[in-house]
């Protein structure tokens, strides 16, 4: 940070630090001491100063701003030192119905505002009636996911001719309402929130989305490891391939012994055998079956600059940790292949990096960066 600042300082430029106060307090206070140093010159319009022992040209432009979300998890208090060098500005909760229709409509829906104020009538009331779970977000990112699925359902959905355009609109968003919100609910409180769907789309009780043959093959896969069929075991597999399809990162949350593994093992399977017999699940472009590349890593059994990669402090070049090492793989075997289409419809090589272990803000939030 102090080489950031240095620099900032000397060219002028801003520079917005987000999520500031995952900081450490100890780095913090440090950082309000290098703060004070470049508020003190450039309040003294002073043309040069002393920077961490080292004398510096101070550009009188240059602006430091930071982001701070006080109500999550692994968050910490700005130290009194700190919190008079910034002015505060509160930031209002948005207008979510309004957000929902421009969206909407920037994906092809025509009655987007009308069903954008049932989605943010639909979260308001899962947020107070719904049991309160750790994984539970009724929040504008869970809308926004729920509209962008909603956009892609009906990119790839052949229009039903006996449906209108608005009762098709409303099934194409009861489908992604159903695939994004149903996975990640207890059983109790599922029964609650398909009873709100019915309430807000009645007429909207066509399933778009054919799910036969990857049934099936999930069927043949529970058969072919030798578990024993349990039909909310394969509900979960099915759950997990539509999560895969429409995301690009997916969450198997449970306790251990839960059965995650096992659903991922059943899907990795069912992929594979549906590719054999069916064009529409795994493998659309040759007769080959379908390959699933599995790599598991544990991320609390490496430092944090084993798993991103670090930059060496004496040459300043950055090295790969095992998250990027994986990454230029799977790429190099894309590019090998010389597949056109890399879409995760229509691939018969899928590749899953899966990172096995508890959850802890300390690695984890690193991953907002990955698109």
């Amino acid at each position: 940070l102090g080489k950031m600042f240095s620099g900032l300082a000397q060219s002028g430029s801003w520079c917005c630090f987000d999520e500031f106060n995952r900081i450490d307090v100890e780095v913090l206070s440090v950082v309000a001491q290098q703060l004070l140093t470049i508020k003190t010159a450039k309040d003294a319009h002073a043309q040069r100063f002393t920077f961490d022992g080292r004398e510096i040209k101070m550009n009188p432009t240059c602006g430091f701003f930071v982001t701070m979300n006080p109500t999550y998890s692994g968050r910490f208090e700005l130290p009194d030192n700190l919190k008079p060098m910034f002015r505060p500005i509160a930031m209002m909760i948005p207008f979510f119905a309004l957000i929902g229709e421009v969206i909407l409509f920037s994906v092809g829906f025509t009655s987007a505002k009308v069903l954008a104020t049932k989605i943010v009538y639909l979260y308001n009331l899962s947020n107070s009636q719904l049991s309160q779970q750790d994984h539970y977000d009724f929040g504008m990112r869970a809308i926004k996911a729920v509209l962008l699925t909603a956009g892609e359902i009906k990119r790839t959905h052949v229009r039903d001719s006996n449906l209108t355009d608005e009762q098709s609109e409303e099934a194409i968003m009861l489908q992604a309402l159903i695939e994004s919100n149903i996975p990640k609910l207890l059983k109790e409180d599922t029964v609650l929130f398909l009873g709100i769907l019915r309430d807000l789309f009645p007429q909207a009780d066509k399933e778009l989305v054919e799910h036969g043959h990857i049934r099936h093959a999930i069927k043949r896969a529970i058969k072919d490891l030798n578990y024993e069929y349990w039909p909310a075991q394969a509900d979960k597999a099915l759950q997990l391939y539509n999560q895969i399809v429409l995301r690009h990162g997916t969450m198997l949350v449970g306790g251990a012994s839960g059965g995650k593994t096992a659903v991922r093992n059943i899907l990795q399977r069912a992929i594979t055998l549906a590719s054999h017999t069916s064009q529409d699940a795994a493998s659309t472009r040759s007769s080959r079956p379908a390959t699933v590349d599995v790599t598991v890593l544990n991320p609390k059994s490496m430092q944090i600059s084993e798993l991103y990669g670090a930059i060496n402090a004496d040459t300043l070049e950055f090295s790969d940790g095992m998250l990027g090492s994986v990454m230029r793989s799977y790429s190099k075997a894309q590019e090998s292949q010389g597949t056109p289409d890399k879409s995760e419809h229509h691939t018969d090589h899928w590749q899953w990096l899966v990172l096995d272990g508890p959850i802890d803000t300390l690695w984890v939030e690193n991953l907002n960066t990955v698109s």
